[in-house]
């Protein structure tokens, strides 16, 4: 059995070894962790990303409230929680959290914000409790709201402590991702279990890095969240399929912003989502190793040390023409934007990943699909003349499978 260096010389424990180059990769993180003896980041954006955009100062104000539900023994507390303190407990009222937590609907909504909350639960056992203290038939819209934030790979709305902070940080070899007081041992906190450590664990969790503010992206992303907690009010087939679509593209924004942050690119270059090119003459470029892309598609350059801006002036784009395997690598036609030709010929390789469509239009005017049939758009119930052999051949029979 292979074992693997850790700090000082050490080895991780019953080490396995690693045929993955996904397991190979957490574990070189992990044996960071471990020579730093504390977290260290993989992400340089937050685990939790801010519901608003920056101020002119690049600093962010918050949500309006976060609300921390923690339960024992069968019961679930809710607290305001901020980065600083953790107030105090009251009983779980539904009706209170789908106020303090939903967007208003409609401007003469008094009891609810424009922007809505965030709720913060430990881990995904006390999500799973939250929802099963929920009523489907008086908290419904409270409820769906949860499940679909919760669905997404990161959510601004809901966030689970422990995922949020697994995203942002590798934790030190023999400690559980899953289990917050893991987290709380790691950081240094006295008390593994105690509510104290929570707004630090939080504050860790909400912490961005030199170069890890999302820009654009993560504006549009939290904008289309704030979208779905209220259409998640809506039950009709044709708003569902609009919920399917705008939560589908909130989660390719997030596995993009992932890809494209400045420390998580390491990741992605594991499967070549994020690859280097290099200049070699006119509107060619070579590729050394796995790279994900196709030709006909365009493809984004990533500035060093800081996120792309996307569909701006300042975005480095090359449209990707043809690809040809030339003496043990790949060389690329391309047609390169303008700011892209000046990176290339300033910096001879540049990062680039596959340039992502993240957000469309709400489609073409006219009448939906999905209406009443009594309804004054609704089309015309077509009737044709059939054979009657084709008429007795379609009909149902008695006893049949549905």
């Amino acid at each position: 059995m292979q074992t693997l260096p850790v700090s000082g010389g050490a080895a991780a424990p019953d080490a396995p070894e690693l045929t993955s180059r996904w397991e190979r990769f957490e574990n070189a993180g992990r044996d960071r962790a471990t020579r730093a003896g504390r977290p260290v980041p993989r992400l340089a954006m937050p685990g939790a990303l801010p519901m608003q955009a920056p101020s002119a100062d690049g600093t962010h104000s918050g949500p309006p409230v976060v609300l921390l539900v923690t339960g024992r023994g069968g019961n679930l507390r809710v607290r305001e929680l901020t980065t600083q303190e953790v107030g105090d407990p009251v009983d779980l009222d539904a009706a209170m959290l789908a106020d303090r937590f939903l967007p208003a609907e409609d401007p003469t909504d008094t009891n609810r914000t424009p922007e809505g909350g965030r709720i913060v639960v430990p881990d995904r056992a006390t999500l799973r409790s939250l929802l099963d203290h929920m009523d489907p038939a008086a908290d419904g819209h409270l409820m769906r709201a949860v499940e679909i934030a919760s669905s997404l790979p990161a959510s601004t709305r809901v966030v689970v402590l422990t995922e949020a902070l697994g995203r942002k940080f590798f934790l030190p070899h023999g400690l559980d991702a899953g289990d917050l007081g893991a987290w709380a041992s790691a950081f240094g906190l006295g008390k593994p279990r105690s509510v104290s450590n929570l707004p630090v664990l939080y504050r860790a969790a909400c912490w961005a890095d030199e170069g890890g503010t999302p820009g654009n992206v993560g504006v549009m992303a939290a904008r289309d969240e704030a979208r779905l907690m209220c259409g998640a009010a809506y039950t009709g087939v044709a708003q569902q399929c609009a919920l399917f679509e705008r939560a589908d593209r909130v989660a390719a924004a997030h596995t993009f912003m992932a890809a494209a942050d400045p420390l998580g690119r390491e990741r992605a270059r594991v499967d070549g989502t994020v690859f280097d090119v290099t200049w070699v003459e006119g509107n060619l470029v070579s590729v050394q190793g796995g790279f994900t892309a196709k030709e006909g598609k365009q493809l984004l350059g990533l500035p060093p040390e800081c996120f792309p801006q996307m569909s701006t002036s300042a975005s480095a784009t090359l449209r990707l023409k043809e690809i040809r395997a030339e003496d043990g690598g790949f060389v690329m036609e391309v047609q390169p934007n303008p700011v892209m030709q000046a990176w290339l010929h300033e910096q001879d390789t540049v990062s680039v990943i596959a340039s992502p469509h993240l957000f469309g239009g709400g489609g073409m005017p006219g009448p939906r699909w999905t209406v009443r049939p009594d309804h004054p758009e609704a089309p015309r119930k077509l009737v044709r003349d059939v054979p009657l052999s084709v008429s007795f051949a379609g009909a149902p029979v008695e006893g049949a499978a549905a």
